[in-house]
């Protein structure tokens, strides 16, 4: 659920997203108030944010016919970025722009509500050669779905075309893999359903969850084919009222990844992943919420002699607003993703971040952020720390249209030679909202 007006503020979409070049995937910081009485698909949520494809900030939205209701949002900004291909020394500087034009169309009635949206965004940046112009594009729809009481249906789906930036995954290694002439570029579709049982008067409330993601390289196949994968995630969620404003959580997820080329010079890369942890969601006060979950998980591989790994699994996400222009945000967990490298199983990931966001008026808007991932590269003895940082303004001009500045930073840390960079990026731009 999003969080309410904030007085004399504008109000951010759940969701709202900032995304670079730095950035390839983009970073989803979630903006809800629980409300613990009624009830919450945190497994619903956790399926449809996997590859969401981005979108802008909220357009403000019209009576199209048919009960809809639309919005549409135009981004163009001017980049500059001092390492475009992330390289350890010799790094290029480029200069560019980008245009992203996004819309959204939603309804709501008696018994459910639906979303649909859709982007573009092209980038360009004055470089010799295809690697620095692309094109991605993707579109999503949700549809929350309550015919009875009890009973609840969450449905998602959605299509991107996206790519990887030169210099990062498959081309990390340097220029001689640039020789191909044109980025990475994949398709990927999602499609996920969350059933929940519990009446918003209930103590308990049940969901259980399934969800699939394929993702396919268009370019490149030679080299691409075996970064070609596909996930099947099931969860169940038990949450159990406590008090008017604690719930205590009993969380179990498997998620099962396929490789099109499942054996590399690592072995079977085919993995299962098993979750199990618990923990509680409260909402303190006005001011402060948050939910803390601790367990076991348990991964193991295809065809591989060796007993599966186990490690502690944890997630943490707290949200305090001491004021009513102030939020602060902590997020902490771990996860496995996919590897994309030939002497790698899987990459084993644990993240911490932190952000503020502070309206200053009405019109003037300033966010602080930073992350710090360490990641694992199990099967190759590859250890990498990364830490992002970005701080942002928003300034609305006028009711439709607003200034935006960031200056964005990321730095990589390896065990491997040749593998470290810092990559920082100025970007300056209008938001139009119509």
């Amino acid at each position: 659920m999003a969080v309410g007006c904030r007085a004399g503020a504008r109000q951010f979409p759940p969701g709202y997203l900032r995304t670079s070049h730095l950035e390839h995937q983009p970073v989803i910081v979630t903006r809800r108030q629980w409300g613990l009485a009624q009830p919450i698909s945190l497994l619903a949520a956790s399926l449809a944010l996997v590859s969401l494809p981005a979108l802008a900030q909220q357009p403000r939205l019209y009576q199209v016919g048919g009960g809809f209701l639309g919005g549409v949002t135009v981004e163009a900004s001017a980049i500059q970025v001092e390492n475009f291909f992330y390289e350890d020394s010799e790094s290029v500087s480029a200069n560019g722009y980008r245009v992203r034009p996004s819309a959204s169309l939603t309804r709501t009635d008696s018994i459910g509500s639906l979303r649909l949206d859709g982007y573009g965004e092209y980038s360009d940046y004055d470089l010799r050669g295809s690697l620095d112009s692309n094109f991605d594009y993707g579109a999503s729809a949700r549809y929350d779905w309550r015919p009875l009481t009890k009973h609840s249906f969450d449905l998602a789906g959605g299509y991107q075309r996206g790519h990887d930036p030169a210099g990062l995954v498959r081309t990390e290694e340097g220029r001689p893999l640039f020789d191909q002439g044109e980025v990475d570029e994949w398709d990927q579709t999602r499609l996920s359903l969350t059933y929940g049982y519990g009446s918003p008067s209930s103590l308990a409330r049940n969901e259980l969850s399934v969800g699939v993601r394929n993702r396919e390289y268009v370019t490149n196949r030679d080299a691409t084919r075996f970064l070609n994968y596909d996930t099947l995630q099931l969860g169940y969620l038990l949450s159990y009222a406590y008090s008017p404003k604690t719930a205590f959580l009993f969380v179990l997820n498997n998620n099962a990844i396929d490789y099109e080329i499942p054996v590399r010079a690592s072995g079977n890369r085919n993995l299962n992943e098993l979750a199990v942890r618990t923990g509680v969601r409260w909402v303190a006060t006005a001011k402060t919420s948050g939910d803390v979950q601790v367990g076991v998980r348990s991964v193991s591989l295809d065809g591989r002699a060796r007993p599966s790994r186990q490690a502690f699994a944890w997630r943490a996400n707290l949200e305090w607003v001491p004021t009513a222009r102030s939020t602060l945000r902590l997020s902490t967990g771990e996860s496995t993703s996919e590897t994309y490298r030939n002497d790698t199983l899987y990459i084993d990931n644990k993240s911490y971040s932190l952000s503020w966001r502070q309206s200053w008026t009405s019109r003037l808007d300033t966010s602080v952020s930073t992350s710090y991932v360490e990641s694992e590269f199990v099967g190759s003895g590859r250890k990498d720390e990364t830490v992002n940082a970005n701080l942002g303004i928003d300034y609305q001009v006028l009711t439709p249209l607003t200034l935006f500045a960031d200056l964005s930073s990321r730095n990589r840390e390896s065990t491997f030679n040749g593998l470290d960079y810092d990559a920082p990026q100025v970007r300056l731009g209008v938001r139009w909202t119509p």
